[in-house]
């Protein structure tokens, strides 16, 4: 059962980093102080404010888990189709160039 653990350890992580829920990805992004070393925004890609770069030196990441094309990314985030458990080994690989 390693697997099933390490998945409901990345879902505790993911959900208790939340400051806000909706559609609000703008916010939650300059909630952050900038201090991380990277910012994963897992979303269906929609916000009713607007998303800037990630705060400091972090790298941003959408992992766009909706069913269409609109978008937030304008070119300051790395964009992800789908989610899996992958797609930190994937985060891991691209950060290593």
């Amino acid at each position: 059962m390693p697997h099933l653990q390490h998945s409901l350890a990345l879902r505790a992580d993911v959900t208790s980093t939340q400051g806000c829920s909706g559609t609000d990805i703008g916010r939650s992004i300059r909630e952050t102080d900038g201090t991380y070393d990277r910012t994963i925004a897992i979303t269906d890609e929609q916000s009713r404010d607007q998303v800037n770069a990630p705060k400091g030196h972090t790298k941003g990441y959408v992992l766009n888990v909706g069913s269409y094309q609109n978008g937030i990314n304008h070119s300051a985030w790395t964009t992800i189709t789908g989610f899996s458990e992958s797609v930190i080994s994937y985060i891991i690989e691209v950060e290593k160039e």
